[in-house]
């Protein structure tokens, strides 16, 4: 990828991947633009910067190995030498290579009249100069040698104890209370990171003095110089750092310390500081996310940032030593050599997080009108309202826009993601959407080949539309494997996002013959109805006559449950369910409101923000998360938005949570009633209705016709709830929602409106014939009667949890929505029967009927609907079947109403449903909850039979030689044996006929499962604990709660938290799923930077004879690093058993390296020993 510098005429070319151990450890490349050519060695994130080279438009790559090497002595004065060299080179069918060089001084021109010397030539030979001096006066190892002996010691005078030791003389070792430059805790430096060196796959041994194997260079005969020797030990392939270490700068005066994030990381978190780390921290905060601007751009994938005039850094309290920077601060005019060369450094004076990352992975409309031409652009969105296709031309543009756009954050494949009408009643995954993952490439139809080329691409068609099976998902009988295709087709009101490196892109999913298998579909359709209708309405009133287009509105409010992942796979009903069907209620569970609004526990809250940032990133505005009213319960809620984008976030929302949930060793659970006896969980769904021009049909505003609009529009809702109250009811229907409705903790299965009291009384002034303006909507505050306390505004009317429809002052909360529906088939019941309502009204007064004079009849028919009292007394049922409004407490009850003559006259009238696709809707319906309740009896049967009743045998053996302690469990087992017999007979006599079917599961057995669980949590009670079965409701509720972190080691600490604690503290927490990885990346470079170290403290022993108090130091030493490198060969293949691998298996053997390492370098010194060391080491 070559990036075009703005001020300067230069390019960088940078190797962004190459995978790992692809080409070996001595692969090389060579990058040539024009004249210039650069070599190094193969490694990812390595940045080459070339001048531009007039108008050439292609860069040379090249790829070698080295096959040998050896060294030829320049050192020549006058004439020219020839020389002739032996390689003996890696491959042994080569043997060895003989090379004759030539090596021939050159003297440059000066003032004869030639051209002087160049800057970099005279800047050369100076260099040349300096180290030709400090190697006449071997100054460069004494340097090093005194440097180690500084920060080996630390005295309290660094100066005169270096002054002492170039002198020759012994310095007494003064401890210091200091901190060392690199760990802010304090604390000894244990070795300096060592650059990698070349990997080696067969480590050549041969023989030390006193028997122990060392490389080669230790037998030869002559001294070897110690940076010629080859490795002792074979290293593992880790990727190499795009960027090196960070270095500290220097505050300004009076100003904050200014520590890099090396240093806040180790100052902050504590982890181990051996020396690979330093470099997996500069890899771990090179990449920041984009400055936020004044529009929230979708546009581009967050560069690392490179080096400016000015460092950014960050302000930290942590006591670190902070060290002057010379490589380039304010004013430099010096522009590092490559990328690599430019520190990373955190923000000054900005946050960095999730938010400054907010919307980065969604192609949203601020990114569309950045990539698109403007012609292609505004053709693109008129079509979204107006629903015109989009013309071949402009799909190519915008999917050419979209791929390059796709890719800049690493996208590799797209995907069609529908939503097939598969709600399992609360079971896992039933609304997580489905897609099917395509590689971004196509083929090369230009070529003329039989097999041709592919080029990476997003074909324009395959953005647009593609083809699927659609017999293989619930459609009602709209498919079958003779009739089987499908089609998706892309959902243009709601962008595309990249997740996990594919771009999604949101579709409705229809039958070859255009019929909907989704729940997407109905939605679009019910949408376009309330445009509809909704302008009709506007035109009828005369308010707003400027709008063009009506939207829909969703802010949903998901509720879930956490518990650790150990215990939800210890629970066969969990896994296979999604709700516990036995289980005792715990002593304490939900009485005295401890846990609502109460702070997470630290792994939930940890879960939460993860959820949060992996959503913020792809464009979803999520507000609020808090802790709900049951042990273990929670909920999250986003901003509003248009309502088929708000279905498609919560459907990614409920995948993100079980993803991230994963990560953190806990499981999710969205069912309605995953625990009996506490509350259960719902999604309210906020909904509203608006003008591209800002009105507002559920604000009653302050303008005289947006009262009315309010009054007019409530009353269409009011008319829709009631003439189709049973549809309303069919939106919510499910096995699992059947436990929560009506079950005191949510609305009842009853349909009713909650406009508020104010506004019941001014229906009923206009039902008396007053006028539609008059209600005061004004709002009013509250004084706490506290002179620190302020008055605080209240709401236009008070709120009603008990209603299924409350009013909240500018929306409707539909509150029986259950918490694993997929909001879109719930919504876009709402949307038909509000276009219904609006449809009547229009219709009376087109048929010349006063505004007035229609709202008041409508109001007058449909009176009943509204109650404003509540819900959850005993009393409402009573009420309600008075008014004549139905109770269908069931889903067999309510699925029977959904494809009746009425309900399939309005769908034909709005659009929404055909005749056939009403009968394919309800017998899905029919189908998911007989599958549903089949798949619960056959797991309570099968818990039953091989836990419960052989715990319950093992329990009464324990009370053989005293029956009477046993009390009544002879009794409770033995009941549970008969119970659970007779719940096998009842499924053997399930009828035919889904509708059957449903009813008798619901009628039938149902109620026998309920009689084996209350014999069976009674049995709970008795059983002894060590013998139940399965973990209870108390451990499973409470477990993540109250227990602390594991504390085995650091290392565990560090692999668990605290990577995704430094990810959100740097603004990555979406990038939290990459900790395995990190850890294993992090612990391999760490293995070849100690290894590394022990080669270079075996050097001494390579090239003299070791003091005898020395060798079994350097035999130990050999025999440790050699046991790591067998240890790091053997890890196992699947990243989180690695992980765990080197954390458990690898790091005490790298302990002992380092102690080894360590004793060796501080023992050479003492003995005149090894006069190398230092320099190689420092």
């Amino acid at each position: 990828r070559a990036r075009l510098a703005a001020q300067r005429a230069m390019v960088d070319i940078s190797l962004e991947s190459v995978r790992d151990g692809a080409l070996g450890g001595d692969a090389f490349i060579a990058v040539r633009v024009g004249e210039t050519q650069k070599l190094s060695r193969l490694r990812n994130g390595q940045v080459y910067r070339f001048p531009q080279a007039g108008d050439r438009r292609i860069g040379k790559i090249e790829l070698f190995r080295r096959i040998g090497q050896s060294h030829v002595d320049i050192d020549v004065e006058g004439s020219s030498v020839v020389k002739q060299l032996a390689v003996d080179c890696r491959d042994a069918g080569l043997g060895t290579v003989d090379l004759t060089v030539g090596v021939k001084p050159q003297i440059e021109a000066g003032k004869d009249g030639s051209s002087p010397p160049s800057r970099q030539s005279s800047r050369a030979t100076a260099l040349h100069a300096a180290k030709d001096y400090l190697s006449r006066h071997n100054l460069e190892v004494r340097l090093s040698e005194a440097m180690k002996a500084v920060l080996r010691s630390q005295p309290e005078n660094p100066v005169d104890f270096i002054v002492e030791r170039l002198r020759g003389g012994t310095s007494p070792l003064s401890p210091s209370g200091g901190g060392s430059p690199i760990s802010p805790g304090g604390g000894k430096v244990i070795l300096p990171p060592i650059e990698h060196k070349s990997l080696s796959k067969e480590p050549s041994v041969a023989a030390l003095p006193g028997g122990t194997a060392l490389a080669p260079a230790a037998a030869a005969a002559a001294p070897v110089r110690p940076q010629k020797l080859e490795p002792l030990f074979p290293q593992m392939p880790a990727p190499a750092l795009a960027e090196p270490p960070p270095k500290a700068v220097a505050a300004a005066p009076g100003a904050p310390e200014q520590v890099p994030f090396e240093l806040y990381y180790k100052a902050n978190f504590r982890t181990i500081a051996l020396p690979g780390f330093s470099r997996i921290y500069s890899r771990f905060s090179g990449w920041k996310p984009p400055r936020p601007s004044s529009s929230r751009s979708g546009g581009s994938r967050p560069a690392p940032r490179k080096a400016a005039k000015s460092e950014e850094t960050v302000t930290t309290t942590a006591s670190a030593p902070i060290a002057a920077d010379s490589s380039g601060g304010e004013g430099s005019t010096a522009a590092p050599d490559s990328a690599a060369d430019a520190p990373i450094w955190a923000p000054a004076g900005e946050v960095s997080d999730e938010l400054t990352a907010a919307s980065s992975a969604v192609f949203n409309d601020a990114c569309m009108r950045a990539r698109l031409p403007q012609g292609v652009y505004e053709r693109l969105k008129d079509a979204t309202v107006s629903g015109a296709a989009t013309s071949e031309e402009d799909q190519r543009i915008i999917a050419e826009a979209i791929f390059n756009w796709a890719r800049e954050l690493g996208a590799v494949s797209f995907a069609h993601w529908f939503f097939p009408m598969r709600g399992g009643g609360g079971a896992p995954g039933g609304a997580i959407g489905a897609l099917k993952m395509d590689t971004l490439i196509d083929l090369d139809w230009s070529s003329g080949e039989a097999t041709k080329p592919f080029n990476a691409v997003l074909p324009f068609e395959r953005l647009f539309v593609g083809e699927t099976d659609g017999s293989s998902f619930p459609n009602g009988g709209l498919r079958a494997t003779h009739t089987a295709a499908a089609f998706t087709t892309w959902d243009r009101s709601s962008p595309c996002f990249v997740s996990d490196n594919v771009l999604r892109i949101p579709c409705a999913f229809v039958t070859h013959l255009g019929a909907a298998i989704d729940d997407k579909t109905p939605l679009l359709r019910s949408t376009d109805a309330v445009n509809r209708q909704g302008l009709r309405l506007l035109r009828a009133i005369n308010i707003g006559m400027d709008a063009k287009a009506i939207h829909p509105y969703l802010g949903w409010e998901q509720e879930f449950f956490v518990i650790k992942a150990e215990y939800y796979r210890a629970r066969p009903d969990l896994v296979a369910c999604g709700r516990t069907l036995i289980g005792k209620l715990p002593t304490r569970n939900q009485q005295g409101e401890l846990n609502y609004f109460a702070p997470p526990p630290s792994t939930v809250n940890l879960l939460l923000e993860n959820i949060r940032a992996a959503m913020l990133r792809i464009g979803v505005a999520m507000a609020v998360m808090h802790n709900e009213v049951a042990p273990g319960q929670h909920e999250m809620s986003p901003v509003y938005c248009q309502a088929s984008f708000s279905c498609d976030n919560n459907a990614m929302f409920m995948e993100v949570a079980t993803k991230e949930a994963e990560k953190l060793g806990l499981a999710v659970l969205f069912h309605e009633k995953p625990f009996a006896g506490i509350n259960g969980s719902g999604k309210h769904n906020n909904w509203s209705l608006g003008t591209d021009t800002g009105l507002n049909f559920f604000y009653p505003g302050k303008a005289d016709k947006a009262r009315e609009l309010f009054v007019t529009a409530i009353a269409s809702l009011a008319y829709g709830l009631c003439q189709h109250n049973e549809l309303v009811r069919c939106a919510v229907a499910s096995a699992g929602n059947d436990h929560r409705l009506g079950a005191q903790e949510a609305p009842p299965a009853i349909i009713s409106l909650y406009p508020g009291t104010g506004f019941e009384s001014h229906v009923d002034s206009i039902i008396a014939g007053g006028p539609l303006l008059g209600y005061g909507a004004e709002k009013t505050s509250v004084d706490p009667g506290a002179t620190a306390a302020m008055p605080a505004n209240t709401g236009i009317e008070d709120r009603n949890r008990t209603a299924p429809f409350p009013f909240c002052g500018n929306r409707f909360e539909f509150r029986a929505v259950g918490s694993s529906q997929n909001c879109s088939f719930p919504i876009a019941i709402c949307n038909t029967v509000m276009a219904s309502g609006m449809a009547h009204i229009s219709s009376l007064i087109e048929g010349g009927m006063s505004h007035r004079d229609a709202v008041a009849k409508v109001f007058t028919e449909n009176r009943h609907i509204i109650f404003t009292g509540n819900g959850y007394s005993a009393e409402w049922p009573v009420e309600a079947q008075k008014r004549g409004l139905p109770n269908l407490n069931t889903t067999p009850l309510a699925t029977a109403t959904f494809n009746s003559e009425k309900a399939k006259a309005l769908f034909s009238e709005m659009g929404i449903f055909s005749p056939e696709e009403c009968d394919a809707r309800a017998e899905v319906m029919y189908e998911s909850y007989v599958t549903t309740l089949s798949i619960e009896v056959q797991t309570l049967i099968n818990m039953v039979e091989s836990g419960i009743l052989p715990a319950c045998m093992l329990d009464l053996m324990n009370y053989e030689a005293l029956p009477a302690l046993g009390g009544e469990r002879q009794e409770v087992y033995s009941g549970i044996k008969t119970e659970i017999d007779k719940l096998s007979e009842m499924m053997s006599a399930l009828p035919s006929g889904l509708a059957e079917q449903a009813s008798y599961l619901c009628d039938t057995v149902k109620p026998q499962m309920l009689a084996v669980r209350r014999l069976v949590d009674k049995a709970e009670g008795l059983m002894n604990k060590d013998l139940y079965p399965f973990p209870t409701y108390e451990t499973i509720l409470y477990s993540h709660h109250s227990e602390a972190p594991e504390q085995e080691s650091r290392e565990k600490t560090f692999l668990e938290t605290e990577v995704a604690e430094y990810f959100r503290a740097v603004g990555r927490a979406g990038e939290a799923d990459a900790t395995y990885a990190q850890y294993v990346e992090a612990m391999t470079e760490e293995v070849n930077a100690l290894v590394a170290a022990a080669e270079d403290a075996l050097l001494p022993a390579c090239t003299d004879e070791p003091p005898v108090e020395l060798r079994a130091t350097y035999e130990r030493l050999y025999e440790e690093t050699q046991a790591l490198c067998a240890l790091m060969g053997d890890r196992p293949s699947e990243l989180v058993a690695e992980a765990w691998y080197l954390c458990d298996a690898l790091k005490p053997r790298m302990v002992a390296v380092r102690d080894l390492v360590e004793e060796a370098m501080d023992a050479a010194p003492r003995h005149g020993f090894g006069s190398m060391l230092g320099a190689v080491c420092c």
